[in-house]
């Protein structure tokens, strides 16, 4: 327990610095933009019911969300992530969005509550992802989707595990050298395994990421303005590279990709 607060304090910290910040709404071709139409295309046939966002953050999927679901539930440790998310919701009225100021490893709700659970590129985040996803099996009825980045090859697969006593030590180490917050890396087969021993079952799982991560790196570098029927085509072509698999498994998907899990309890 000590780690897990050690390490709320430093992602306090972090939050507090304006290129930590993650805006879902910028214009630009970017990973979140594939991840924000698999997720709706995904939650399509689902009506009405309730939802949860685990790791929530200011609550892009959660508004975007609001008409397809009865009451949706937003669970943070970041007060400030939570505090901008109470502004949005006040200002747009979403009557049907609470929020709650909690951890991911022990979440304050009871057993078997939500139709529909969510966490998306948090697990990647947390000190501890497997007992992570057992919070989500637990308070989940049937459903679970989770988003997270995930590399082709087992040897890139870096984590915390193996290393020394202050977890707070290790993310100063990795922030100097790559300005990330992860503190987990996923292989397939890593992520296979933790999945397995949550006691959940893959009901669908698809990669993306090869295109549009690409196309981030070039709108860094020039600022690009895609239409939005353009966005629509690369976001197709984003989630069939993920089905080849020379991109699947070579040095071409080279880790800068994500990985859509939809789970059942």
């Amino acid at each position: 327990m000590d780690g897990i607060i050690e390490f709320r304090r430093f992602h306090e910290i972090l939050y507090s610095r304006q290129d930590e910040k993650i805006n879902y709404t910028k214009k630009g071709f970017r990973p979140a933009k594939v991840r924000a139409y698999l997720i709706h295309n995904i939650l399509r046939n689902f009506k009405n019911g309730n939802i949860v966002d685990v790791g929530c953050g200011e609550g892009f999927f959660l508004t975007s969300l609001s008409s397809k679901f009865e009451k949706l539930i937003g669970i943070d440790f970041s007060l400030p992530s939570l505090k901008k998310l109470k502004q949005i919701i006040d200002d747009k009225k979403y009557g049907n969005i609470d929020i709650i100021l909690a951890d991911a490893h022990a979440v304050p709700i009871r057993d078997k509550v939500f139709d529909f659970a969510l966490c998306m590129e948090t697990l990647e985040h947390i000190y501890d992802p497997r007992r992570g996803l057992m919070e989500l099996r637990r308070i989940s009825k049937d459903n679970i989707l989770i988003t997270v980045p995930c590399c082709s090859n087992e040897t890139r697969r870096k984590t915390t595990e193996r290393l020394g006593i202050s977890i707070t030590e290790y993310l100063k180490s990795i922030y100097k050298v790559t300005k990330t917050t992860h503190i987990h890396s996923f292989s397939e087969s890593s992520l296979l395994n933790m999945v397995d021993a949550a006691g959940l079952k893959i009901e669908e799982m698809i990669r993306f990421g090869f295109v549009s991560f690409a196309f981030h790196l070039l709108d860094k570098a020039i600022s690009l303005n895609i239409n939005p029927k353009i966005e629509y085509v690369l976001t197709r072509l984003d989630i069939m590279f993920g089905k080849i698999p020379i991109y699947r498994s070579s040095l071409l998907s080279w880790g800068n990709t994500d990985c859509l899990i939809l789970l059942k309890v």
